[in-house]
């Protein structure tokens, strides 16, 4: 409805004038302002669920601050509205990456390329997660499964960069 817009937009409106996501402050008043503008935010989205971009600035900056057991809640959410949107994707690929999931963001990574086949930034994404993947092998002391990673990576390389990099992990 109208009212629930309304609600919506004055819920959100402290983030989009202030930026308070996005700014650096040192002070435990800071830490409360940005508290208050999460739960607005996230109050926002009762009012108007269709709004993906807020979805996707929650995402991103529950990412960033480390609260990744928030950002796959918002991350849920999101999928569930749009489950082969390109950016609530590429958002849940970076949260998996950001959680050591190798394996869940490179076939998450698969899913958007079917979708943008010519996507090149998430192309290096999936070559990363597979060497990054070999490597968190190689720690563990299974060089069997790092070479399998290694050759899974081989498949979805279309630079120069990627080949070297390959070639290094290699």
């Amino acid at each position: 409805s109208d009212q629930a817009m309304r609600i919506a937009l004055v819920l959100r409106r402290t983030d989009q004038v202030l930026n308070i996501l996005d700014r650096s402050m040192d002070t435990r008043d800071a830490d409360d302002l940005r508290a208050d503008t999460l739960r607005m935010l996230e109050d926002s989205l009762t009012y108007d669920p269709d709004d993906r971009q807020t979805y996707l600035r929650l995402i991103n900056h529950f990412r960033q601050s480390g609260s990744l057991k928030d950002a796959r809640r918002i991350l849920k959410q999101a999928e569930q509205r749009w489950p082969e949107d390109k950016l609530v994707l590429t958002a849940a690929m970076e949260t998996a990456l950001s959680s050591g999931a190798f394996k869940k963001a490179a076939t998450i990574a698969r899913g958007i390329l079917v979708v943008d086949p010519i996507n090149s930034g998430v192309r290096e994404t999936l070559v990363e997660a597979h060497l990054s993947h070999a490597r968190k092998h190689l720690r563990g002391g299974r060089p069997d499964l790092a070479a399998k990673s290694l050759e899974e990576s081989e498949e979805w390389i279309r630079s120069e960069r990627s080949r070297e990099r390959l070639d290094l992990n290699r």
